[in-house]
């Protein structure tokens, strides 16, 4: 045979060798899917895969030997992990339809480390995600939606949530319940849940609410209340929300900075109560402005605990807050984007435009006068509350919500202003002695005076209490 006869003769066996390897790839290949890629013996450990389940609630209580951890591991695909700090429980890519269950994912009496992430859960009873005395948790990319409340902790330290999606749950999107310290709330999207986006509820320390952004809430954006101490709420977006953006109620030493605040209907932000040592700084506000609620016990010590200062931007021009002054003048308000004065006696404001924001507002305030503003579109357009015997006149206060609002103030003389399309002109509640007329509240030619009296009684067998709330809208003819 010739040696071209020989080499021709390999190169046919080879080509042939060839096409069958390619031949077999892909059955070899369907072999190593099929089981999991092992081709070793039925006895070695077969590795979980990463795939998508669609089940029902995953309920884990560490403190239940048929429920914990290791056995959820143990009998689930969806499961893995040993609870390690570097090899943490993971649960992922599962889907659950809680419809007849109070919770989606209850995880309780844990002090081990976990994940929970890329997780859809809905429709639950009570908590799309519930986690309760727990501890070293972290629950990342998760959406929570048309529960009764979306993520729900108590009694939890250290837990790490982040990057999750709550949106259209019957109450509240995320909630700290109780005792909860040391937590991380970061990147969240809250969206339309029916009351607050983010709350704090009770005695809940040190922790983080960084870089979510939280709108379209009935009550509150971001709630801080119950002796809520301590907590960092920073670079947060909080808009549109029908009430408050950020509210403080009863809570102290908050740190309220670099925030996002836009077109909520009533406060940016809103300190309640005896909410003292507040910082507010940094934050820029459009569409709404700063305000305190200094009902009963308030009083102007601890009101004025709180630190506020001209680095919050309202509609992109400072805030002028003073407080404990006298004898301010005009030009102390010049490039105003909202007043407040607290404490302020025999001062005067005028001829600025402070609309689409925060209006004028004094609190503890006596002998001032406002004159000559334009405050429209606000929550309200002037507001005095605990102040008496101020000079309001000549203003312009249009399509507020209220245009002059009055709370525990007496003997004001409130007059010769145009209040035009607010939902109420000039509301008085708990007041005596003020004087007002010639106000035009654009009535046309009648003029009227409506009273709005309700008396709520409660009773006991011992005890019986009366609520008298007076508002009072005074009218007259336009000349």
């Amino acid at each position: 045979m010739s040696k071209f006869s020989k080499k021709k003769g390999e190169l046919i066996v080879f080509s042939i060798i060839l096409g069958f390897s390619i031949l077999l790839y892909p059955i070899f290949n369907w072999y190593q899917v099929t089981n999991n890629g092992q081709l070793g013996s039925d006895n070695e450990p077969k590795l979980k895969t990463a795939g998508y389940w669609e089940i029902g609630p995953i309920l884990i209580d560490d403190d239940d030997p048929t429920k914990n951890w290791s056995i959820t591991e143990v009998s689930n695909e969806w499961c893995s992990g040993s609870g390690l700090i570097n090899d943490p429980y993971i649960i992922e890519n599962v889907t659950i339809d809680a419809s007849g269950f109070d919770s989606g994912i209850f995880i309780e009496n844990s002090n081990i480390y976990f994940i929970v992430r890329n997780c859809s859960v809905y429709n639950a009873n009570s908590r799309g995600i519930r986690l309760n005395r727990v501890d070293h948790g972290n629950l990342h990319n998760n959406t929570s939606s048309q529960n009764n409340n979306g993520i729900f902790i108590n009694r939890c330290n250290f837990i790490n949530i982040t990057n999750n999606y709550i949106l259209d749950n019957s109450h509240n999107g995320l909630e700290l319940s109780a005792f909860c310290d040391d937590n991380t709330i970061s990147g969240n999207i809250a969206i339309n849940n029916n009351q607050n986006g983010i709350v704090l509820r009770q005695e809940c320390l040190f922790n983080n609410i960084t870089n979510n952004t939280v709108s379209g809430h009935t009550y509150a954006g971001i709630l801080i209340q119950g002796e809520s101490n301590n907590n960092n709420i920073k670079y947060n977006t909080v808009n549109d929300n029908p009430s408050e953006g950020i509210s403080l109620y009863w809570s102290h030493h908050n740190n309220v900075s670099v925030n996002k605040i836009s077109n909520n209907k009533r406060y940016g932000i809103l300190v309640k109560e005896e909410s003292s040592n507040n910082i507010i700084s940094q934050n820029s506000l459009i569409g709404c402005g700063i305000g305190f609620d200094i009902g009963n016990p308030a009083t102007i010590t601890t009101v004025s605990s709180n630190s506020i200062d001209a680095t919050n931007l309202v509609n992109g021009k400072p805030l002028s807050y003073y407080k404990n002054e006298i004898s301010l003048q005009p030009d102390n308000f010049s490039n105003a984007g909202q007043v407040i004065l607290l404490n302020c006696i025999n001062s005067s404001v005028s001829d600025l435009n402070l609309s689409y924001g925060g209006g004028i507002s004094l609190y503890f305030g006596n002998n001032n006068e406002i004159i000559g503003n334009t405050v429209n579109y606000n929550y309200r357009g002037i507001s005095l509350m605990r102040s008496d015997s101020n000079t309001i006149s000549g203003n312009t206060a249009n399509n507020n919500e209220n245009g002059i609002y009055l709370w525990d103030s007496d003997y004001n003389v409130i007059s010769g202003n145009t209040l035009i399309g607010n939902d109420l002109c000039i509301n008085e509640i708990y007041c005596v002695g003020n004087t007002i007329e010639n106000n035009d509240c654009g009535v046309g030619e009648i003029p009227f005076e409506l009273i709005i009296l309700i008396s709520v009684i409660s009773g006991g067998a011992a005890i019986g209490v009366a609520t008298l709330l007076l508002i009072r809208l005074k009218r007259k003819r336009k000349e």
